[in-house]
């Protein structure tokens, strides 16, 4: 185990195939054809020997790069000096496409200065854009996306190649999508761009960033920078890595264009202790700092899902935990019946000292061993196999995560019903 490789990753290397291919979160990043993780590290230094050594190395912003690398060398390739963190990608979900009636946005643009966008670029990173709206073109018809990079697709005759520095997708340029948009029928656009929106989500989103149809977006007058997030031939949501990607691409094309940058990121995940020190939050902290950067990410979807729970423990007094609302015991965790899988993690202060239990739905109870070589451990709880990780504190950060992946035993469904955690300081 190294503090090096973050948590997730370090059970991911320690746990079978089969068994992370039954996981939501487990297998992501791992290419089962090529034998290869990718990783997202945070460096220092040249990392050449790397790419001497046949690892592929994206270079990306302020000391981060991607890597695809074999399996076998993953905790060889963390034990380096320069580098200094290593983490594999996440998938992230679509966050919400409908502006809240409460927001201000109508207060500061439809008043003097009357703030339209001109002038500024604004990238969508997201499922793509329907290209041939009007809501997207200036009044002689031609489109206002400066470029398109679609990362699901690959080149083809004479579909262009990815953008300089990358490796997947193709990139489209403003005069290819005006020539498409010159094409008389859908089809022969099609044939020159075969970019689509299948789901709707990133069009929704660019409409209420900068559309400039019936219902007018927020900046009318900005050009727009698209990027469709995605692997190709992979179905599901996008990672970690094409969103890093997507931004990298959009800074770099920003300062080609001396532009003013706006990247608008309306997806989200819940995984992490959200204190701003995983690689991709520190990623954008750093990409705001570049040029002139705004980058506005999607937040609050499930916040009425109950779905994380918060409190301070008291150690002279075992049956409590102070939320400042009420006192409470016990953490209760409803499962749906016919789910396939589902991971949960705890942080706490890597110093403070617990009694954590954990109670199935149907009443057996295990208690969780801190002391666990390795830090990975499993158990068997009516029909369902828990997959337990206890982390160490990472270079950037003093919290320790306690990780609970629940895959099914038989058939193709953990217990539903209630779990309960069970929390007693001993030590706070």
């Amino acid at each position: 185990m190294s503090q090096k490789i973050e948590n997730i990753l370090n059970l991911a290397l320690q746990t079978p195939e089969e068994i992370r291919e039954q996981t939501d979160t487990l297998n992501v990043g791992f290419d089962s054809v090529e034998r290869t993780w990718e990783l997202i590290v945070k460096y220092h230094g040249s990392l050449e020997s790397l790419e001497i050594r046949g690892i592929q190395v994206e270079y990306l912003i302020a000391g981060y790069a991607i890597l695809t690398t074999p399996e076998n060398m993953v905790e060889e390739v963390a034990a380096l000096e320069q580098i200094e963190y290593v983490e594999k990608p996440k998938r992230y979900y679509y966050e919400q496409t409908v502006p809240s009636e409460e927001e201000c946005v109508e207060l500061v643009t439809m008043r003097p200065p009357n703030l339209s966008g001109t002038g500024t670029l604004i990238a969508i990173l997201d499922s793509g854009i329907d290209l041939w709206r009007e809501d997207f073109r200036k009044e002689n018809g031609n489109t206002r996306i400066r470029f398109l990079w679609d990362q699901t697709l690959r080149p083809s005759g004479d579909i262009p190649g990815a953008p300089e520095g990358f490796t997947q997708g193709v990139e489209f340029d403003e005069a290819r999508i005006n020539e498409a948009l010159s094409a008389l029928t859908l089809q022969e656009r099609y044939e020159r761009i075969p970019s689509r929106d299948v789901s709707g989500h990133g069009t929704a989103v660019a409409g209420i960033a900068a559309g400039n149809g019936e219902y007018a977006g927020i900046a009318p007058e900005a050009d727009l920078l698209i990027v469709k997030l995605g692997i190709p031939g992979e179905l599901g949501f996008p990672r970690t890595t094409e969103i890093m990607r997507g931004v990298t691409y959009a800074l770099r094309k920003a300062q080609e264009l001396q532009m003013p940058l706006v990247i608008n990121l309306s997806f989200g995940n819940s995984y992490g202790p959200h204190d701003g020190s995983a690689l991709l939050e520190r990623f954008l902290d750093n990409a705001s700092e570049i040029g002139k950067t705004v980058i506005c990410v999607g937040c609050g979807n499930e916040g009425n899902s109950a779905g994380h729970f918060a409190g301070n423990m008291r150690d002279n007094d075992s049956s409590q935990i102070d939320t400042g609302v009420s006192d409470i015991s016990l953490v209760e965790l409803a499962v749906a019946n016919y789910e396939r899988s589902l991971n949960i993690q705890l942080w706490k202060n890597y110093s403070d000292d617990y009694r954590i239990r954990l109670r199935s739905p149907g009443g057996v109870e295990i208690e969780l061993p801190f002391e666990v070589e390795g830090g990975k451990y499993t158990f068997r709880m009516e029909q369902t196999d828990l997959l337990i990780y206890f982390g160490e504190p990472s270079p950037y950060s003093v919290a320790q995560e306690i990780y609970v992946e629940m895959i099914p035993v038989s058939g193709p469904y953990i217990n539903g019903g209630v779990w309960t955690f069970l929390l007693e300081p001993e030590k706070v």
